[in-house]
């Protein structure tokens, strides 16, 4: 879930936008290309994307601000949605899952090799953000279970 007031979007003049998270309580997904938002305010840039729990996905327009011949705006224009969601959902960096996992990864790589760990990892990385989704709706149901 998401809680009412996650964040907060401050526009100055139409030209410097920033984002601040608001309700940490359930700590919902505040996400700003790929990178969570801590407690300080992010200032924007044109063509950023904002995920929002897991349930909204923005991207940051400033006109004012935009040189649409620029070519990283341009690039950043012409990112897919698919890859948008892939950079939120599929960033391991992010998720609680795999960094339980860290000691574990570590310790088995000393005893099958770093071949078979790295082969493991990818497959985690499709993995830990399903097992991240199901905690989150495990906690959001039954928050007194504590379940993992």
């Amino acid at each position: 879930g998401m809680p009412a007031h996650l964040c907060s979007f401050l526009n100055e003049d139409d030209r410097k936008i920033t984002v601040q998270a608001i309700d940490r309580a359930d700590k919902a997904r505040l996400v700003v290309n790929g990178s969570p938002v801590g407690d300080a305010p992010v200032q924007l840039q044109a063509m950023d994307r904002v995920a929002m729990g897991r349930v909204a996905l923005l991207r940051v327009m400033i006109p004012l601000e935009t040189d649409h011949e620029d070519p990283g705006v341009v690039a950043a224009a012409s990112m897919d949605f698919e890859a948008c969601i892939s950079e939120v959902v599929h960033n391991s960096e992010n998720s609680e899952s795999f960094a339980e996992m860290q000691f574990y990864l570590e310790e088995l790589e000393t005893k099958v090799g770093k071949k078979a760990v790295n082969e493991l990892v990818r497959q985690l990385h499709d993995i830990c953000p399903l097992i991240d989704e199901a905690n989150e709706i495990a906690d959001h149901v039954r928050p007194n279970d504590h379940l993992k």
